[in-house]
């Protein structure tokens, strides 16, 4: 090719990326502009229930927290505090904390509560309202939250020791020598066991002249009577101190006196069972007592103290009238 045609062929060249670098000027940014970056589009109302522990023992306390996600900006109505909710008393409800995340605020807000009757319950749901920064009002459902509430008390009452017995899987052989050796040790401990039993009428022979013992001092379970008496006389002051004297007497003398475990098991528990022969008629009147009795030592203080105390009176009144009418007390009243 000649030198003049490869000179056209250069400026052709060049003409056309001159076009192409003005079309990608034209069409696209300018070198030194800052693309903003898109927002994300604004996060949905949420809601969620959490317990810890998920298993909670009757009478221990645990923390439930409700966590309400929303939009930036956006309010939220005051959770409210539930009167009886299922199985659990609330103790303490925090102010809610809210938490700024990029795009979305998180509404916290956390309940004390105490296991106090056992099985399997469920945390109530309900609905709060969301405002959003435009005004704008949302309902919001939080949902329900199931948990269970344990006893502490080991559910097999007939196991007496920790660890089972086992029998040996093998024993030693019989020693040798026939039946000689057992028969002579047999009829010692036969003549023994006469000496023994001819020593002891002999001994009650001549304790027969003897001034009788003193009588012994009440033990615990006998002194159920004086034990309200006190409970009775604190009242005033100290009405969950009271509350608690009165069923641990109440529960010590029905438990030795009827065998109806009334010392080792909860109240649910005992409403669980079959009563005892000797208080077929009364077990419901006694584990009446002890219910209301147990309610006043676990629920939380009150402003109303002078009702509280007036009902752990009478509450104590009422043990007094249950022992007073039992057949087989063996304090006079």
């Amino acid at each position: 090719m000649s030198r003049g045609g490869r000179g056209l062929l250069a400026g052709i060249g060049k003409t056309a990326l001159g076009l192409l670098a003005g079309l990608a000027v034209a069409c696209g940014s300018e070198p030194n502009e800052i693309v903003e970056p898109v927002p994300p589009a604004p996060a949905s109302p949420q809601a969620t229930v959490i317990l810890e522990p998920p298993r909670i023992e009757i009478g221990e306390t645990a923390i439930l927290e409700i966590a309400v996600s929303v939009p930036s900006g956006s309010r939220v109505t005051a959770l409210p505090v539930p009167e009886e909710p299922p199985g659990v008393w609330v103790l303490e409800a925090e102010p809610p904390r809210i938490e700024k995340l990029p795009g979305r605020d998180v509404h916290t807000t956390r309940f004390r509560v105490r296991g106090r009757e056992t099985g399997s319950f469920v945390w109530p749901a309900h609905e709060l309202t969301v405002i959003d920064p435009e005004g704008r009002e949302q309902l919001l459902s939080i949902p329900a939250r199931p948990f269970r509430v344990a006893s502490v008390v080991n559910e097999l009452r007939e196991q007496q020791t920790f660890f089972s017995y086992r029998v040996p899987s093998t024993l030693e052989p019989a020693a040798e020598g026939g039946a000689l050796l057992p028969g002579l040790i047999g009829a010692l401990l036969a003549w023994a066991s006469l000496g023994l039993l001819l020593f002891v009428r002999r001994v009650r022979r001549a304790r027969v002249a003897e001034p009788p013992p003193p009588e012994p001092s009440p033990v615990p379970w006998q002194a159920a009577q004086s034990t309200f008496a006190a409970a009775a006389e604190i009242a005033e002051s100290d009405p969950i101190r009271a509350a608690d004297m009165a069923s641990a007497a109440l529960r010590v003398y029905t438990d030795r006196r009827f065998a109806s475990h009334t010392r080792t098991a909860t109240t649910p528990q005992l409403r669980a069972e079959e009563a005892p022969w000797v208080l077929t008629t009364r077990w419901g009147p006694l584990l009446d007592v002890l219910e209301r009795l147990d309610e006043l030592r676990f629920r939380p203080l009150e402003s109303d103290l002078e009702a509280r105390r007036d009902e752990v009176r009478r509450a104590i009144d009422d043990a007094r009238s249950f022992y007073l009418d039992s057949p087989t007390r063996s304090d006079p009243p």
